[in-house]
């Protein structure tokens, strides 16, 4: 199962889309690497964005799909940037090679994510030696997180329909109370679904230890 957000487009049929996703987790890799202990000048981080564009452009992605992708992480790292000042002296600087390694970085994930499947990822994460259970997480992550969204949809289209003059002030009002019952639900669901899995023979190796 597929959700927009994640993989929209990680279905097309491009170069990058072929490429061995082996091979698209190590340069991944290796570039969030090089964008984290080298020293950023701006001739560096233009380059490094330059050819993250034409990649982009290789892979047919849409340039406000990416934007509203990096849109989602910007606010966390414009809070981190706001408290540099108070740990460090050279504060401009800091803070710009802390966005410029923030950006390329969010931008080569999304880059990896749009290209590449979302089961061969996790297949290729269990192929390098990522815990099992870590794989399992992203997995449930990957299926019940448009479940969660679908949840939270049709909650605000209750509160909607219930006060259709009133629905902005309400949805403010009532959005504690919107999240209060998300977690219950997402609880209740959770249970669930592990009933569901130790029914059909699953084991998640407490009995080991």
């Amino acid at each position: 199962m597929r959700h927009s957000f994640f993989d929209k487009y990680s279905e097309l049929d491009t170069p990058i889309h072929r490429m061995n996703p082996k091979i698209k987790l190590a340069i991944f890799l290796f570039f969030l690497v090089l964008v984290s202990f080298l020293k950023i000048h701006l001739i560096f981080f233009l380059i490094a964005l330059g050819l993250l564009s034409v990649l982009f452009a290789i892979a047919r992605i849409p340039f406000v799909f990416i934007v509203k992708r990096i849109a989602v992480i910007m606010p966390f790292l414009i809070f981190i940037i706001i408290f540099i000042p108070l740990f460090q002296d050279n504060t401009w600087a800091v803070a710009g090679l802390t966005f410029a390694r923030a950006l390329l970085s969010i931008m080569a994930l999304v880059l990896f994510i749009s290209t590449t499947r979302f089961p061969q990822l996790l297949k290729e994460l269990e192929s390098i030696g990522v815990p099992k259970m870590i794989v399992e997480i992203l997995s449930f992550i990957y299926r019940y997180f448009f479940v969660l969204v679908g949840e939270l949809e049709r909650m605000e289209l209750a509160v909607k329909a219930r006060a259709p003059g009133k629905k902005h002030r309400l949805l403010y009002k009532g959005f504690s109370s919107m999240l209060g019952m998300l977690i219950i639900h997402s609880y209740e669901r959770s249970e669930r679904v592990y009933q569901a899995m130790q029914l059909r023979g699953y084991d998640d190796g407490r009995d080991e230890e």
